[in-house]
């Protein structure tokens, strides 16, 4: 393969040997081949002939090792690119994992509760622990980004829970509301009102932006950013943006409404 590529340069020296020879013969006149009657002027003729050839070869030469070493270059630049992406890809989502496997949500539970009753007007349900009736269920962040629609009240803050501030996320279920078709579409689920905690949402809004500057800074490529499609559609959608305007910066609500455009 090394001398195929060679081939053409060979045949660059040789044309330049060969014109340079016919260039002697031109100037020096009839019998130049009979190089023992060559007089001083003769040689030094061919000295200048043969010294330009050296240039020109070593010219030649010296291009081909420079674009060598630029490729090999540019080839290394672009193999480290790629390991730092798939790198990034695989720390963001471990993170996202990460976030998700939290219990920092709580959902309504228990017999009794009303699909269309507000959240807020509650703000005194019980947890779970030794109480029967509605009460608050404690469950990973995963529950709670489901696909039914989140809507937040004007005043979201619903109260500490256990030494966490918590949010509403969804105050009430909406009929036949979805805010995005995931892997469960068609699976029948109850959906129930939805708290996060501080520590929840502003883990998920500082997620985002790590990713939406990664994006922006070529550290996260197309196939990276689709494996983590699935996280992201869960807290792209409008009704997402919405509740977490409060955490999300303003180039991470740009990069979801670019997420919005790719894939809705």
């Amino acid at each position: 393969m090394n001398r195929i590529r060679f081939l053409p340069g060979i045949l660059i020296i040789l044309v330049v040997l060969l014109l340079g020879l016919w260039a002697l013969i031109a100037c020096l006149g009839p019998g130049t081949w009979r190089f023992w009657n060559w007089d001083a002027q003769s040689w030094e003729a061919v000295g200048t002939g043969l010294g330009g050839t050296a240039l020109t070869i070593f010219a030649f030469f010296a291009f081909k090792i420079q674009d060598q070493q630029r490729q090999l270059l540019h080839q290394q630049i672009d193999r480290q690119m790629i390991e730092q992406q798939a790198t990034t890809a695989q720390e963001l989502l471990s993170e996202v994992l990460a976030i998700m496997s939290l219990q920092e949500g709580w959902m309504t539970e228990g017999d009794g509760w009303e699909r269309t009753q507000p959240l807020s007007e509650h703000k005194d349900l019980p947890l779970e622990s030794g109480n029967v009736g509605v009460r608050l269920c404690r469950v990973e962040v995963r529950a709670v980004c489901d696909d039914a629609r989140w809507n937040a009240p004007a005043h979201q803050f619903f109260r500490l829970i256990e030494g966490r501030r918590t949010w509403i996320v969804r105050d009430q279920v909406q009929q036949d509301s979805v805010s995005y078709y995931g892997a469960l579409e068609g699976v029948d689920r109850p959906f129930r009102p939805a708290l996060l905690s501080s520590r929840a949402l502003q883990g998920l809004c500082a997620w985002i932006a790590r990713v939406g500057n990664a994006n922006a800074s070529k550290l996260l490529s197309t196939q990276g950013l689709d494996m983590l499609r699935p996280y992201l559609v869960s807290v792209m959608a409008e009704d997402r943006v919405e509740v977490l305007d409060l955490w999300l910066s303003e180039e991470a609500t740009t990069f979801l409404t670019e997420c919005r455009n790719w894939w809705q």
